[in-house]
């Protein structure tokens, strides 16, 4: 479900000045986010629009990389601590926050012993990846004639994944 209605995401765009530089494809994903994570990417596309950006690590992807010659930033969904915790334990993050806890809960039950330890420990770890390394999904651009050219909302992907050359090929596709 989206924030309030279509025609509301829509107006909320048409204000924005880099409007015509959102392709129709990030268009419908906005269209169906929430209230809070639409706020959260107008923020984010802000704050890059303004040379503030509010990423730790904007900018271009890794010359050598599948996504050489496209851009990101961060913005930080609403399950944002459920996409961290999925990253730390090597879970799809294309999931629900429930899911991801119980499939951390199932692993920690699996290797007996100290239950109470082991939840502790996750715990710190979880704690210790918010604090250093902990990130959003992105938003991915690319450099256009009139400036950045906005594509798409993903979640991160590991390099060199079967994801990663699937999100290449959407990108690729994609035209304002």
């Amino acid at each position: 479900m989206g924030c309030y209605s279509r025609e509301f995401t829509l107006e909320a765009l048409a204000e924005r000045p880099y409007r015509a530089r959102i392709s129709s494809y990030l268009v419908e994903q906005l269209v169906e986010m929430s209230c809070n994570d639409l706020s959260r990417v107008l923020r984010a596309l802000g704050a890059l629009e303004n040379g503030d950006a509010n990423t730790n690590h904007p900018g271009d992807f890794g010359q050598g990389g599948i996504l050489a010659g496209y851009g990101h930033i961060h913005y930080r969904r609403e399950d944002w601590a459920a996409g961290n915790l999925a990253v730390q334990h090597r879970l799809s993050q294309a999931q629900s926050a429930d899911s991801i806890i119980d499939q951390v809960e199932q692993k920690i039950w699996n290797k007996g012993g100290d239950v109470i330890g082991a939840v502790q420990t996750t715990v710190e770890s979880f704690a210790e990846r918010v604090a250093t390394r902990a990130t959003g999904d992105w938003i991915v651009y690319r450099s256009g004639i009139h400036g950045r050219e906005y594509l798409a909302a993903h979640p991160h992907t590991r390099r060199n994944t079967p994801e990663e050359h699937a999100l290449k090929q959407l990108l690729d596709s994609l035209t304002l």
